[in-house]
């Protein structure tokens, strides 16, 4: 099996991981809201495709989910493209075999960027635009009743929208983050070989492990 199939097949998985993400969802805990992972889908998706393929597997997913399972609610491209950002920030920051202590500062970097780029900037916007009025946004309204920002002009809308994100998808970042830095740990020597790296093309089982150990040492900065 070539390597393009192969990208394709594990392209394919990752799209159908996205999708029973986007679609999965968590209970809301308080303040903090609804529980999200597929900012670790996107970050996932940086860590081991190419950023063309790193931006366009998130955007698939989310395409597939609205069109397969479709919510309350009219598309919000913003969301899509937002997804698609994330996952190619991921992949232009954290892509490159770095050690741990060096990929979690990365990480670090990426969830910023997408916590203030994309959830607060382009999703926000989104909802503001088209779900303000079918949603009911508690936390957000309460912020702008505290701050005095209305909610009659689309900029009022996303003002109060972007701040309650700011508030507390931060969180649930850096809890991705975490998920992200464990899976990695467990997978990359085995995806690789999967690609058809020719580098283990003939590697017996004995050598499997002996390589293993030594990509988790380097991951872990020993």
């Amino acid at each position: 099996m070539s390597k393009r199939i192969r990208l394709i097949a594990f392209s394919a998985l990752f799209v159908a991981i996205g999708v029973v993400l986007n679609v999965f969802t968590f209970p809301s805990v308080g303040f903090f809201g609804r529980i999200s992972l597929v900012y670790g889908f996107c970050f996932l998706c940086g860590l081991y495709f190419p950023p063309a393929v790193a931006f366009l597997l998130p955007v698939t997913a989310d395409l597939l989910q609205v069109w397969l399972f479709p919510q309350p609610g009219p598309w919000v491209w913003q969301l899509t493209l937002s997804n698609g950002m994330m996952g190619l920030i991921a992949s232009l920051l954290c892509r490159g075999g770095f050690s741990l202590k060096k990929l979690t500062l990365r990480l670090c970097i990426t969830g910023i960027l997408c916590l203030t780029l994309c959830s607060a900037g382009l999703s926000a916007w989104g909802e503001a635009v088209f779900l303000f009025d079918i949603y009911p946004y508690a936390f957000a309204k309460s912020i702008g009743a505290a701050l005095n920002i209305t909610s009659a002009t689309t900029q009022g809308r996303w003002a109060m929208l972007a701040l309650s994100k700011l508030a507390t998808q931060s969180l649930w970042i850096a809890v991705n983050i975490i998920l992200t830095l464990s899976i990695y740990k467990g997978m990359p020597l085995a995806y690789r070989m999967a690609m058809g790296d020719s580098r283990h093309a003939h590697t017996t089982e004995r050598e499997i492990s002996a390589q293993y150990s030594d990509e988790k040492d380097k991951i872990n900065g020993q």
